[in-house]
């Protein structure tokens, strides 16, 4: 999973605060259709197993060479800070 800026943001501003975020949760589940829910399987089944746009942009990312170093430390702190409230 992929952590945006916005989400590094929060984290820190909740690390100072020592206040937890936390996301609202739903009490009620509404029931799935059944007619719903087939439609949706039969959507998944028909999803490929690999996303060729996701392939190629891995790809161009390979044959650009290594990636900046600040933001990749920015995004593996980001990371440490937001598992860190779990």
């Amino acid at each position: 999973m992929m952590i945006s800026d916005e989400q590094v943001h929060r984290v820190v501003q909740s690390l100072r605060t020592k206040q937890a975020v936390s996301a609202p949760v739903e009490a009620a589940i509404p029931s799935a259709d059944p007619d719903l829910v087939a439609g949706i399987v039969d959507m998944l089944c028909c999803t490929p197993d690999l996303r060729q746009d996701r392939i190629e942009s891995a790809k161009r990312l390979v044959n650009g060479g290594m990636p900046d170093s600040h933001e990749l430390a920015s995004k593996l702190l980001g990371r440490v800070l937001s598992d860190s409230l779990r």
